[in-house]
């Protein structure tokens, strides 16, 4: 993958309006091995949307839910990836047509998945890929 010229970007201090949270957050992905510490320069600003609650099967609105600071409501953490990958120059890579896959997958003997609550911190990436690889902010 090539990328254009980098130009540094701060953050847009989302992320800092539920900190002890992005802070757990973070800690569980490293446990985990989902992600790793870096000093790159890429960075991507993330935030917290709050989920449904389970009781009520609703989302509170997010400038209710910023405001009231409760703790209870679940939490999903985005991460902005636009901006690095506005910076990617994808290769030219022509898509298999979908019929010619098909064909191929009906003598597969083994099938591989991803495991969908991880998602894409499953995708090995090449040791080249690291110096694109984002990461996103925390306080640590």
């Amino acid at each position: 993958m090539e990328t254009l010229n980098f130009v540094a970007r701060g953050f847009d201090g989302r992320a800092q309006q539920r900190p002890r949270e992005l802070a757990k957050f973070v800690k569980e992905l490293l446990g985990k091995n989902n992600i790793e510490e870096s000093n790159l320069a890429w960075r991507s600003n993330s935030f917290a949307i709050s989920k449904k609650v389970v009781a009520t099967g609703e989302a509170p609105a997010s400038a209710e839910w910023l405001r009231s600071g409760d703790a209870g409501v679940p939490i999903r953490w985005i991460i902005d990836y636009r901006y690095v990958n506005s910076q990617s120059v994808d290769p030219k890579i022509p898509l298999p047509r979908v019929a010619d896959s098909f064909h191929k997958l009906s003598a597969a003997e083994y099938f591989s998945t991803l495991d969908l609550m991880s998602g894409y911190h499953q995708v090995p990436l090449e040791p080249r890929a690291g110096d694109f690889d984002d990461r996103f902010p925390s306080e640590r």
